[in-house]
């Protein structure tokens, strides 16, 4: 019997990985910002993956890793495939402030191919004024003067914030459109075979995933010695006001 074969049979192919620095029993939406993320968008669905090296990246301090299954009963779309549902959620995307200015929403057989390779997740925009805002941004942050404490911590949080509102764009019109979760690739860039596209479930509905099962419980030891180490950063201080 082949592995794959067993791996199907064993289940462990239905299983979807989840990376954290906290340590939960349930899932809870809309998604908590930890503490060391004070400031951050929070997002409407749980991200998970069929890469557990992926997954294990979102809890790259404390090294949370757990596992779930998806419900046979769970309506779910997939990005990747071309359909009447697919071709709405893509339209309803487009609506969005940065949906119209991404080049992959362009048409919709280029933003098929985008959610397939995982390029689509990537914020990307031909919008000068928007580039400009998002430079100035990441100017800001890596001075050390002639800006304000304030205007450091909120150009800080808006650098980070802008792929996060742009993955919010992409994802989640398919909790507008009835689905209990949505289907997309993403790009692994940091694992040692190089670039990677993985598979992801975003998940609107908690009912329909099982109760994280954990491969390895997050080190809050670990955490809270690194959240100490962000707090003496200025950047950080007032950024969790």
């Amino acid at each position: 019997m082949g592995q794959a074969r067993r791996r199907k049979m064993s289940g462990e192919m239905d299983l979807w990985f989840h990376g954290t620095n906290e340590s939960f029993s349930s899932w809870l939406l809309p998604a908590p910002v930890s503490a060391g993320n004070a400031g951050l968008l929070s997002h409407s669905f749980i991200s998970l993956s069929k890469d557990s090296v992926l997954a294990q990246g979102a809890g790259d301090i404390a090294g949370g890793l757990c596992s779930a299954t998806l419900a046979k009963d769970a309506r779910v779309l997939d990005l990747r495939k071309k359909s009447p549902d697919s071709m709405q959620h893509w339209e309803l995307v487009c609506k969005t402030e940065m949906g119209g200015k991404h080049p992959l929403t362009a048409d919709y057989n280029t933003w098929e191919e985008g959610c397939k390779s995982g390029e689509i997740l990537i914020l990307r925009t031909e919008d000068q004024q928007y580039k400009e805002e998002l430079k100035k941004c990441e100017k800001i942050v890596k001075s050390t003067s002639g800006y304000t404490l304030q205007e450091r911590q909120k150009a800080f949080l808006d650098v980070q914030n802008f792929p996060r509102e742009w993955i919010e764009s992409v994802i989640a019109p398919g909790k507008e459109l009835g689905y209990d979760a949505v289907i997309c690739s993403e790009i692994d860039r940091t694992q040692a075979s190089g670039r990677k596209t993985c598979t992801n479930l975003y998940v609107f509905n908690t009912n329909v995933i099982s109760a994280p099962s954990w491969i390895k419980k997050p080190d809050m030891l670990a955490y809270e010695m690194a959240i100490r180490e962000l707090e003496k950063s200025d950047l950080y201080s007032t950024g969790s006001n």
